[in-house]
């Protein structure tokens, strides 16, 4: 396969992972509708380390607790961090969640993913582009 073909699929390949991603942040955002005030009651400290292991980086996220109908829900809201101080163990946030799946959520809209999406799709484009400097 010469090169221009293969840039130009997977270029498009990511831009339609991107796509994808922003339809199912949407979608997810559609469906959580209720409000709950949450409380961080645990912050998982994660070790991220590069190849040969020389360097060691640290992710933290934050596990939310809140009752819907006298449930509880604990679980991450699917955000992390590097800055070991930006969330801590007893702080509030209002958290959207499923009213027919409380364990689906949203903390203040931060993980719909919209923005990982809206790179891979920059990310793919700049790929097609490439593509054609390959003809």
């Amino acid at each position: 396969m010469e090169p221009f073909t293969s840039y130009l699929l997977v270029g498009i390949v990511i831009v339609l992972i991107g796509i994808i991603g922003i339809a199912r942040g949407s979608k997810k955002k559609g469906r959580c509708t209720a409000s709950a005030s949450a409380v961080i009651v645990e912050i998982e400290k994660d070790t991220e380390s590069d190849g040969d292991n020389t360097k060691k980086k640290y992710t933290y996220t934050p596990i939310y607790e809140f009752t819907v109908n006298g449930t509880t829900v604990r679980k991450s809201g699917g955000i992390y961090t590097h800055d070991k101080k930006k969330y801590s163990v007893g702080d509030s946030a209002t958290v959207k969640y499923n009213p027919d799946d409380p364990k689906e959520f949203l903390v203040n809209g931060k993980n719909s993913g919209k923005g990982f999406s809206i790179a891979l799709i920059l990310f793919g484009l700049l790929i097609v582009a490439v593509s054609f400097t390959q003809k």
